[in-house]
């Protein structure tokens, strides 16, 4: 998780993307991609992660914003 923003990191904490995912419905490759910039998710999917998170769509939003695509 370390390339995760330190305010995105806080809101995964100790859960392995392989948690993440299971709840969220997807495999945790895409949980990686989704959190570190890679891929852009469905809104449905979106919001499921982000409830997953504990956050609002719109903060979630505003976090993946925050990862820089190289």
């Amino acid at each position: 998780h370390d390339a995760l923003p330190i305010s995105l990191q806080a809101y995964v904490g100790g859960r392995n993307y392989a948690e993440i995912a299971t709840t969220v419905g997807v495999c945790k490759s895409f949980i990686s991609r989704v959190l570190s910039g890679e891929r852009s998710p469905s809104l449905d999917t979106a919001e499921v992660m982000a409830r997953t998170l504990g956050l609002s769509l719109d903060k979630f939003a505003e976090m993946r914003k925050q990862v820089h695509v190289t």
